[in-house]
This record gives structure tokens, C-alpha cells and sequence, in this order.
């Protein structure tokens, strides 16, 4: 459906117009990286261990205080986007006509950043079918919105209003599945005769459920925002909205070769990373890591052959001659998802095991990279210099990845091993 309604509203909006509709919605989703804590993680790694200990009353406590969190970031969100609609929209050389629009996506902002919070009760709960049904709003929205202006010639108001609604009826939905789901789950674990639960007192809303929570937000908080993808942003302020297009239909391509692992696979395993590690199995562990990996990486490269081959004759036919471009960028970007499938598992394993600021640590040193050479790339091959710097980011963080997360892999080859260091530890 991504890919019906890209080609849709890439032919109906032209080669500018459709980056304008990039970029909007592109610096929508870069405010959310950029202050979203991702709680939906904190919730799997420390509701894990709650439930682990049946542990209702604690589990509540951590939601109440992941909505927290979230809807502080969410109305930040939503303030800032409305103030600087206008010197964005200045950056990216983008009418300022669309200021209104752009106010008016802080309403989606806001409930986007809070639905993590439902994401993380839904994935806890191991309800991979609700959001799988729940993935599927949005797209159909656009699909059937871009369907409609597609023959009816719709503007770029129109195509803006769609995604605005597509994006304000997806969250809801998955606000008001989690919120059925864990009334349900909850009610499970109270005790007849469990006393009331005090009233939560304002001062105390930002005090931490457990020791450690508030550590592990603000790590979690620190890798989105570090694993935004800024290079739509600087393509823009080289090559202008054009640019911009270019690079949003190679990127979609590529998602949709990515998407079986980035989309299905990684939300499920982070699910059964979190019960793994609370048990301690580390053997259980290593082995899903090594066959998953090797499943996923054996169909990404059969996917990534198929593009190479029909992957000039499939954007002319989905998106238009306009957009060939597109090709080079797209094959450069394919090592991603490569390299990505064979190794998915190891940031969930090292995510769940607790080692937020490692992970942090090394996307701070490649995003480094990443700023440094993405402004001269681009200036030296246009586009593609964009996807090889997004390619060395994607090398040098799994490389690293899998270096703190040795010892955790090793483990599960020798459990043996493992006892021993635990005994002469505690010893």
C-alpha cells in the first residue's frame, strides 16, 4: 500500500511538489525522533521484570509514568513546531503558504510521541496481532486519499490533509487498543482485598517507578534522537526540495525491502529478548539471534537482487521518468537492510540486557561521522553521496554493536563458561 500511494501522490504532485510533501512531513517525524523518549522500550525491559513477579500494581506505576513523560515531551513538541513553522519552511525553500498546515501536524506530533506508550503495553503483552491490524490505518487512509486526488488532480493542501488524518486516526487506534488492553491485563493480577492505590501527588509525577527508569529514559531518549534520519534535512539545503523528492522515493524502495525485518521482525524479538533476559537464558538467546539473523539476512538479499534487476523499470512505472534518479541512490542505500537482517537481533539483546548508554556512546560517535561527511558528499555526488554516508553510519554501528555485545553472544555458546564467572563473582 506504501508503495501504491507513493506512486500516486509522486505523479499527481510532480518532482517539487512531492518534496515539499516530503519534507514536511519528514520534519514532523525528525521533531519526534528528536523528543520522544521511546518509552514503549522501558516499558518491555522494566514491565518485564513487574510482570515476571506478577507485579500489577507496579506495572501501572511505570505506565502512569511513561504518559508522563511522553505528554511532556509531546506538548514541547507541538509548542515548537507551531513557533518555528515559519524559519523552517524558510530553510527548505518552501512556500510560506503551507505555515498553517505545518501548526496544525503539532496535533499529530503530540499524539504520535504518547503513543509509544500504548506500542510498549501492546508488544509487552506479546499483542503483535492488534498492531499488526493497527499498522494498517494509515496506509489505507493514504492509499484511498491518494486514489482519490490522484484522478480528481489534488494539490499539495490536499495531499498534506490526507497525511494529517491518516497519521491522527492511526495513533488514536493505537492508544485506544493498549488502553482495552492493559484495563484487562491489570484486572488479572488485583487482589480482591488489594488496598486502593495512593493518589499521585504533582510533585511527585517525575519521580522514577524504580531505581534506574529515569537512567534508562533518558539513554533511550538520546539513541532516537541520535538514529533520526537528518538526510532528507541536508539534502534539502543543498539541492532543494527536489533533492529531497529523490531521495524519498529511493528511501521507500529500499523500506520496502527493509520493511519484513524493520516493521515485523525487530518489534517481535525485542518481545521475546525482554522475557529471555529476565529468565537469564542466555543460550535461548544466542541461538534466536544467530537463525533469525540468518533467515532474515538470506531474504533481504534475495529482495535487494530483485530490486537491482527491475528496480530502474520499477520507479519508472511507480513513480515516472522524473524520478530515475532515484536508482543509483537506491542501490547504494540496499547495503543497509543487508547488513541490518543479519545482525537485527543484537540491539534488542543489548537493549533488554540494560546496556542503553553503550548503545547511546556509539551513536553519538556515528552520528558524528554521519554530520561530518554527509555535507561534502552530497556536494561531491549530489544524492548519492547522501546514501554512502548514511552506508558507513550503518557499518560502523553494527561493528560496534556487536563488539559490547560479545560476551552476551558468547554466553550462549558456552553456558559452562558463564556459570563459572558467576561463581568466581560472587565469590
Amino acid at each position: 500500500m506504501s508503495l501504491i500511494y507513493l506512486s500516486l501522490s509522486a505523479k499527481a504532485l510532480g518532482l517539487v511538489g512531492f518534496g515539499v510533501l516530503t519534507l514536511i512531513y519528514t520534519s514532523i517525524m525528525t521533531m519526534r525522533n528528536l523528543l520522544g523518549f521511546r518509552s514503549w522500550q522501558m516499558i518491555m525491559s522494566f514491565g518485564a521484570q513487574a510482570l515476571n513477579r506478577m507485579d500489577g500494581p507496579h506495572m501501572k506505576r511505570l505506565v502512569n509514568f511513561a504518559l508522563i513523560i511522553e505528554s511532556s515531551a509531546g506538548l514541547l513538541g507541538a509548542a515548537l513546531v507551531c513557533i518555528f513553522a515559519e524559519p523552517v519552511l524558510n530553510l527548505f525553500s518552501i512556500p510560506l503558504e503551507y505555515t498553517q498546515m505545518v501548526q496544525l501536524f503539532s496535533v499529530y506530533l503530540f499524539l504520535w510521541i504518547i503513543s509509544d506508550v500504548g506500542l510498549g503495553v501492546l508488544r509487552l503483552y506479546d499483542r503483535h496481532d492488534l498492531i499488526s491490524w493497527q499498522l494498517t490505518v494509515e496506509p489505507t487512509i493514504r492509499l484511498i486519499g491518494s486514489a482519490w486526488f490522484f484522478y480528481y488532480t489534488g494539490d499539495i493542501w490536499d495531499f498534506l490533509w490526507v497525511w494529517l488524518v491518516a497519521g491522527l486516526l492511526s495513533k488514536t487506534t493505537l492508544i485506544a487498543l493498549s488502553s482495552v488492553t492493559l484495563r484487562r491485563e491489570l484486572a488479572k493480577l488485583e487482589a480482591p482485598d488489594a488496598p486502593k492505590a495512593k493518589r499521585l501527588k504533582l510533585r511527585d509525577i517525575y519521580r522514577e517507578p524504580e531505581q534506574g527508569v529515569w537512567r534508562y529514559a533518558w539513554g533511550t531518549y538520546a539513541q532516537a534522537a541520535l538514529a533520526t534520519n537528518f538526510a532528507p534535512m541536508f539534502i534539502a539545503t543543498q539541492l532543494g526540495p527536489a533533492g529531497a523528492g529523490i531521495w524519498r522515493v529511493a528511501q521507500r524502495f529500499i523500506a520496502a525491502v527493509a520493511h519484513p525485518v524493520g516493521k515485523l521482525l525487530v518489534p517481535v524479538i525485542y518481545t521475546d529478548m525482554s522475557w529471555l533476559n529476565a529468565a537469564g537464558n542466555s543460550k535461548g538467546r544466542t541461538k534466536m539471534i544467530v537463525r533469525t539473523g540468518a533467515i532474515a539476512g538470506g531474504v533481504t538479499l534475495c529482495l535487494v537482487g530483485v530490486l537491482a534487476l527491475a528496480g530502474e523499470w520499477l520507479i519508472v512505472q511507480v513513480v515516472g521518468a522524473d524520478f530515475l534518479d532515484a536508482y543509483n541512490v537506491m542501490m547504494v542505500l540496499a547495503l543497509t537492510p543487508i547488513i541490518s537482517a543479519f545482525t537485527f537481533g543484537v540491539g534488542p539483546m543489548l537493549m533488554t540486557a540494560g546496556r542503553v548508554w553503550s548503545i547511546t556512546a556509539i551513536r553519538i560517535f556515528v552520528m558524528s561521522v554521519f554530520f561530518a561527511s554527509i555535507i561534502p558528499l552530497v556536494q561531491l555526488w549530489g544524492v548519492v553521496g547522501a546514501a554512502v554516508a548514511t552506508v558507513i553510519s550503518s557499518i560502523l554501528s553494527t561493528g560496534l554493536l556487536l563488539y559490547i555485545g560479545r560476551d552476551l553472544i558468547k554466553d550462549g555458546y558456552n553456558p559452562k563458561a558463564k556459570k563459572k564467572a558467576q561463581k568466581k563473582a560472587n565469590q
